[in-house]
């Protein structure tokens, strides 16, 4: 995977919180991502909260950061950070498999989901949408 360059944004910030790094944060994250969206009135709380868990798995299970952070722009575009430089990368999966489908979702759910280089590590911007077709 190639990272993409993230223009930027003049988007208020709505929400922001650090987890740490453990494989319990992400059910917080999670949960708490999806309570910001509906509080806010925003469509696709439900998508919001699947891709916030996909994420933030990948940002505990595949790299070494000792956290990740989840922010909620008031255009309810999302962005998770690590301290990780690494780039996510597509799986091989079966129909058995139990994982490996966190970009495969992102491209059905937000397709213009970008992955950003930055000083401390990475980010991966998203705007949840409802179901696309490939």
């Amino acid at each position: 995977m190639e990272a993409k360059r993230h223009a930027p944004t003049s988007d208020a910030l709505l929400a922001d919180k650090t987890f740490p790094g453990t494989p319990e944060a992400v059910r917080l994250a999670r949960c708490w991502a999806k309570e910001v969206f509906s509080l806010a009135g925003a469509e696709w709380a439900d998508v919001c909260e699947l891709l916030v868990s996909e994420v933030a798995t990948n940002a505990i299970a595949h790299t070494d950061s000792p956290w990740f952070r989840v922010r909620i722009l008031s255009s309810f575009h999302v962005e998770i950070w690590d301290a990780s430089y690494e780039l996510p990368q597509r799986r091989q999966t079966t129909p058995e498999s139990e994982g490996g489908r966190g970009l495969e979702l992102l491209d059905l759910l937000s397709p213009d989901y970008q992955v950003v280089l930055c000083g401390q590590g990475k980010k991966v911007c998203f705007q949840p949408q409802g179901w696309i077709e490939p």
